[in-house]
């Protein structure tokens, strides 16, 4: 899924631009073609369309490490995590997955983090997003779509679309 990383990876840097920032600098430590902004156009939102299952591979427990760009462009100091995926069982009544990102951090809880919801709009055949940290309290509204086996999403993190 060659723009799925992309995604992923933008999400992240949306769900956790607070984590690392009071660190100096460090070389780039996860090589990916592209970290500086997606490879499509934001009206794609107009007319891109997704199924009710087109974000089931996600479902499951992920072991992940980030590293995130700051505005200079330089990167902050890596680190590990578990990004855990839920398919809610609606009873055929629509479509959600509850995802749950958190670093690896022992002197956190487990539900420390950030928290996103993800349901399929069947009129708009689009999935709508609503991402909480539970660090900042404020919502991050976005939009995930298809196109062909790339899986896309913008995301509104403060004032920007990202």
């Amino acid at each position: 899924m060659g723009r799925l990383h992309l995604s992923m990876l933008m999400l992240l840097v949306t769900a956790t631009a607070g984590f690392g920032q009071n660190q100096g600098a460090v070389p780039r430590a996860i090589p990916l073609p592209d970290t500086l902004g997606a490879n499509f156009a934001v009206t794609d939102t107009l007319t891109g369309r997704s199924g009710p299952a087109d974000y089931d591979f996600l479902v499951g427990t992920w072991r992940f490490t980030f590293q995130a760009r700051q505005p200079d462009g330089s990167f902050t100091a890596p680190f590990t995590g578990h990004w855990v995926f839920t398919r809610k069982q609606t009873g055929g009544q629509g479509a959600l997955l509850e995802d749950h990102w958190r670093p690896d951090d022992p002197s956190a809880t487990w539900d420390a983090g950030t928290w996103t919801y993800r349901a399929y709009n069947p009129a708009r055949q689009i999935w709508e997003m609503q991402g909480i940290n539970t660090n900042l309290g404020v919502w991050q509204p976005g939009l995930m779509w298809s196109a062909g086996d790339d899986r896309l999403l913008t995301e509104w993190y403060g004032p920007m679309l990202v």
